[in-house]
């Protein structure tokens, strides 16, 4: 089994998403306990929380191409680009508003 084609599993993609889930779970508690500055500084503005978003938009592109889900058949297609969308415009409103 290759690199790419383990990376472009469901598994891996589940990994991603309860990695994600659990560092917004503590950010949030960050931002209750110790404030939002710290949230930022130490989770939101972080290098790794940025490549854990592109690791999840790349893991999602390939599962797209690798299992023929970009074939225009109704809501499916649909329902994964709104999800690409939304991912890019965070990143984009991330950098632009901070």
């Amino acid at each position: 089994m290759s690199i790419i084609r383990l990376f472009c599993s469901f598994q891996v993609m589940i990994i991603l998403l309860c990695i994600y889930v659990f560092v917004c779970a503590v950010a949030t508690f960050m931002e209750h306990k110790l404030g939002v500055v710290y949230a930022k500084m130490f989770i939101y503005n972080a290098l790794w929380f940025e490549i854990l978003h592109v690791l999840v938009v790349c893991n999602l592109i390939g599962i797209l191409l690798q299992k023929k889900y970009l074939q225009i058949k109704g809501m499916p297609f649909f329902s994964y680009i709104a999800h690409l969308l939304l991912f890019c415009l965070e990143v984009l409103s991330r950098d632009i508003l901070v």
